[in-house]
Formats: structure tokens, C-alpha cells, sequence
């Protein structure tokens, strides 16, 4: 109970504190109690933190396993120790609580990382789990190659033992893509190359870092950001907040820059410098002002669909609205670009910056070269159009997969069902008959479903509003079939985020670990919602053979 010179554990200082804080009993209990049942040694911390870990996975697998229908989410990452993880996370239907879940089940190593080697893995971890299979509908990766492949990728493994488990490419993931490939214009490229050369120049010194602080608030005093969000590939949301940070703390980034050109470092004057006479430039402002309009628009989608309780329809009928605006946008692109460029005068003028007409050569194969009239004329069609265009097609090419994918099981939503035929809903049927309560009965029960919202005037345009208002008792073949529908995979934003645990638990000075603690005090983080029963654990740790003396 003395305290050591050393660092003897977080464990030990927490015991030391709690008989500090007057728990006489533990305090005898550590003092005089027998030395092989003292409780302390890491091998029985190992069996706790394993056996809180298996009381929560046994909860959640009891709960997939009541749903009779849930998707598996899978993504990897490599851990501080060099080893590739596998994040497997479960989305199902909560019917007590009348709500989607993904939860994550454990963390597995993936030694090999072929199609077939992670479909093996994949699916050991649900049958050790004791997961039921038969009833997975749906896989949740990213779009590599070893998970996607419809060849051997591991989608296709798992396909031919569950013909059910469709694959659904990450929804956010494909945005994230859209945007990727989108950006790719040499203009738009290019400015954000340089938005993200800006911030590393800044971030790379705390002197830089304060003063810019100090110039934004001297500058912008109505703004509550005071720093730039770093561009991060990795996370999805951070490419939009970035670009949007960045246009609104422009004037402040743009005076401390200014300060920093008469900085005594050689380095820092001739970088500033350097990067003042680029956003100072007709040639990024213009860029900047149109990337942040529009991502505007799609940032909410971004976030969207990097949330649990929403399905793959509503994901899609966002994805229309959104196109819809863009179409809008594009049918009148001159009044929208106008509106742009006037806010691009403005920012210059206060620079004193002029916008001027680029030379347009008879030929030119390096840069756009359309013909115009007006400097505003060359920016919408050579910048503002092509990038419209671009967005508009990556997010039209990419999601049609999914639309695709529901086309037929989607007829069963409430607002679509009132103009479905019976032969545009048989295909799902057929595909799903195994895990329907009664097929044969299936045409009946959409007739009087049918029927249902008919005589209603607001009805349901979501899977998820369509199955609150479905009677298991009136309805069981059609609530199944919309309980498929809510637990089809949107996104990998749940094993994503159990990354985050990961970087927490397996840190430097943790970095070997072994993976039944990790796993154990991974459940522990990530499900803190649910309750673990001090008995309960007593009780499965008294069960345990071992030479000690149980008190």
C-alpha cells in the first residue's frame, strides 16, 4: 500500500486511493490477506475485463439474434502495435426500443487479407458468437477490392453460403468519392492543394498557431472558430469543414500573413509570402468562393449519412434533393455564378485585387481555353460548369447502385405502395421467402396493406416511418420485409468510429495488448449504455478453476 518511486499502474493507484478514502475492508484485505488471493495480479484483471466484455456480447448477440434479421459492417485499420484489425459491428432493428442499432461486436486480427481469408474471418466471428446466420441480409464495406470484389472479393464469399446477405457499398464512403473524383479539375485541385498547404504552414509552429488565433479574433471578433480544420482524407465531414472554415476566416488568414512576411525567419517570410500572392489570386478566391457553395449543399448529406437511425431510401431520396438543387443550379447557372462572382469582388477589393480576363489562346491544351467575353463569362464556363457537371454525374453514377439495389423492396414503403403492382414487388418475395412467417399469404397482405394507406392522407415516405406504422399482427410478411429494408448497411461509419476506441486503448505505452483484454475493455467503452452486474461478474469469475482462495 506504500507508494512506489516507480509507476506501478493506474490499478494500484486507483486501490491505494480508495483505501486512502477510508474502505477499511479492502485496506485489511490487501494488507493481511493471503498472497495467492490478493486479486491484483494482471492475469486476473485479464479474466475480469474478459468477462465484462462476454456479458455485454452476450446481451447484444441475444438481442441480433430476436430481431431475426441484422447486416454485419467490417472495416480495418492497423493498431499502434503494426497489426491489422478488423472492426466487426452489427446493425439490426431494436423492436423493444423501435430503433436501428450498430453495435460493435470485437475487434479480430487479419492475418489474411485475400477475399476468401477475410470472409473466413468474418463469418468465424459470428459463428463464435453464436450469432444465427441465416438470417444475415446485408454486408457493410468500403470499396476495396479484397471486400468488394464480385469475384473474390469477400462480399462474394459470403454471398454463396448466404445468397440473402447483399453487399451495399458505404454510402458515405461513395460520396466521399464523389467529391474526390469531382475535385480533380486542375482549378478546384489546385485550390484545395493549397487551402490544405495554408493550414500545415500554420499548424507546423505554435508561434504561427497563436498568432493567427490572436488575428482572427482581432479581425473576426462575431466568429467562434479560431482555428483551421485540417483536411483530412480519412474523415469524410473534415474535406467540407475545412473548405467552409477556411472561406469564413479568409480576411484574418490574409493579415496574418501579412504579419508574417516581415517575420526574422528567412523560412516563415519567404513561405508567407509565397502563399499570400496564391490566395491573394483571382485563380483560388474564384475556386474557393465555388467549392464552398457547393459543399454547402452537400455537407448535411455527408453528415446524413454517416448516422445510424436512417435507411437506405431516405439516404437516396436526400441524395435526389440534393441533385435537384444542383440541376436547378445548372439550369441557371448564370444568375447563381453571378451572385458568386460578386462575392469574389468584394473579397479582392479588400485585398485591392483586380479579377482579370486570362489570355485565351488559338490553341491550348494545358488549361481551359473556352472563348468568352467577360472575366465573369470565363470563370462559370471554364471553373463553375465543369465543376456542376462533375458533381452532379459522380453522385447520379454512384448511388444508382443503391437505387438499384432497393428498387423492388421499396415498393412496400407506404408512399410508393399505393402505385406498386404485385409483379414489381415478386422479385423481392422470391429473394426473401426463406425468412418470411407466410409467402403464400404475402399477395393478400399487400392487398389490404395497399388498401391501408390508400384511404390515408399523410403517409410514410421512409422504411423506418413505414415500419412504426406496421402492425406485426396485421402485417408480419410486409413488417419483414420493411425490418430488411431499415437494416440494410447506409454506411461504415460505426466500425469507423470504433477506430477511435482503438487509438485510445492500444496506445505507445500499451502497444502490447493482448487482443482478449483489448477486446474486453473495447466493449466496455464503446457499449457504456449498457449495464454489467457486479454479481453477475462475481459469479462467472467464481466459476473459474484456479488455485486460489475464493472469499
Amino acid at each position: 500500500m506504500n507508494i512506489n518511486d516507480f509507476n506501478d499502474g493506474n490499478f494500484r493507484a486507483l486501490l491505494r486511493f480508495r483505501v486512502d478514502s477510508g474502505d477499511t475492508m479492502l485496506g485489511e484485505h490487501l494488507k493481511n490477506g493471503p498472497r495467492n488471493s490478493l486479486y491484483t495480479s494482471p492475469g486476473i484483471q485479464n479474466d475480469i475485463i474478459s468477462i465484462c466484455g462476454e456479458i455485454i456480447k452476450s446481451k447484444i448477440v441475444q438481442i441480433v439474434n430476436a430481431a431475426e434479421c441484422f447486416s454485419v459492417l467490417a472495416d480495418e485499420t492497423t493498431d499502434i502495435g503494426r497489426i491489422e484489425q478488423m472492426s466487426v459491428c452489427l446493425r439490426y432493428y431494436d423492436q423493444k426500443d423501435k430503433k436501428i442499432r450498430e453495435d460493435f461486436l470485437e475487434f479480430t486480427p487479419a492475418v489474411d487479407r485475400s477475399g476468401k481469408g477475410l470472409a473466413t474471418l468474418i463469418m468465424g466471428c459470428l459463428q463464435k458468437n453464436s450469432i444465427h446466420c441465416q438470417f444475415l441480409v446485408g454486408q457493410g464495406y468500403d470499396g476495396a477490392s479484397a471486400m468488394s470484389g464480385y469475384l473474390h472479393g469477400a462480399q462474394e464469399y459470403i454471398k454463396k453460403d448466404f445468397p440473402q446477405a447483399l453487399y451495399v457499398h458505404s454510402s458515405a464512403h461513395w460520396l466521399n468519392l464523389a467529391l474526390a473524383n469531382a475535385c480533380s479539375l486542375p482549378s478546384i485541385r489546385n485550390c484545395i492543394s493549397t487551402i490544405q498547404t495554408v493550414g500545415t504552414f500554420f499548424r507546423s509552429s505554435a508561434q504561427r498557431s497563436e498568432l493567427l488565433r490572436t488575428t482572427i479574433i482581432e479581425t473576426l471578433s462575431e466568429t467562434r472558430h479560431t482555428t483551421l480544420v485540417a483536411l483530412c482524407e480519412t474523415r469524410w465531414v473534415y474535406k467540407h469543414e475545412s473548405v467552409m472554415r477556411f472561406k469564413e476566416l479568409y480576411p484574418a488568414i490574409i493579415v496574418a500573413l501579412e504579419k508574417l512576411e516581415s517575420s526574422i525567419n528567412k523560412e516563415t517570410a519567404q513561405k508567407s509570402c509565397q502563399l499570400l500572392s496564391t490566395i491573394k489570386d483571382a485563380k483560388f478566391v474564384i475556386p474557393l468562393v465555388i467549392i464552398e457553395n457547393i459543399f454547402s449543399y452537400t455537407l448535411t448529406l455527408c453528415k446524413q449519412l454517416q448516422t445510424i437511425n436512417a435507411d437506405l431510401v431516405e439516404a437516396c431520396n436526400h441524395v435526389d434533393d440534393v441533385l435537384a438543387v444542383l440541376d436547378e443550379m445548372r439550369e441557371n447557372n448564370k444568375q447563381h455564378f453571378s451572385d458568386l462572382f460578386s462575392v469574389v469582388a468584394i473579397m479582392l477589393n479588400k485585398n485591392k485585387e483586380d479579377i482579370v480576363l486570362p489570355r485565351i489562346a488559338n490553341k491550348q491544351t494545358h488549361r481551359s481555353n473556352v472563348p468568352s467575353h467577360s472575366s465573369e463569362e470565363y470563370y462559370n464556363f471554364n471553373i463553375f460548369l465543369p465543376f456542376l457537371d462533375y458533381i452532379r454525374s459522380q453522385l447520379c453514377d454512384r448511388f444508382q447502385k443503391h437505387k438499384s439495389l432497393i428498387s423492388s423492396l421499396q415498393q412496400i414503403i407506404p408512399s410508393k405502395c399505393i402505385i406498386a403492382t404485385n409483379e414489381e414487388i415478386n422479385d423481392c418475395v422470391n429473394f426473401y421467402s426463406q425468412i418470411l412467417i407466410e409467402p403464400n399469404a404475402f399477395k393478400a397482405e399487400f392487398a389490404i396493406w395497399k388498401t391501408k394507406w390508400l384511404k390515408e392522407g399523410s403517409r410514410p415516405k421512409t422504411a423506418i416511418a413505414g415500419i412504426d406504422n406496421c402492425n406485426p399482427l396485421l402485417f408480419p410478411n410486409i413488417r419483414k420485409l420493411l425490418q430488411v429494408l431499415v437494416t440494410m448497411p447506409m454506411s461504415t461509419a460505426t466500425p469507423e468510429r470504433t477506430f477511435s476506441s482503438l487509438k485510445r486503448l492500444k496506445t505507445y505505452l500499451r502497444n502490447s495488448t493482448g487482443e482478449t483484454r483489448l477486446n474486453g475493455l473495447a466493449l466496455m467503452s464503446v457499449h457504456r449504455d449498457i449495464n454489467v452486474d457486479p454479481e453477475e461478474v462475481l459469479t462467472q469469475f467464481s466459476k473459474s478453476s484456479r488455485k486460489i482462495m475464493l472469499l
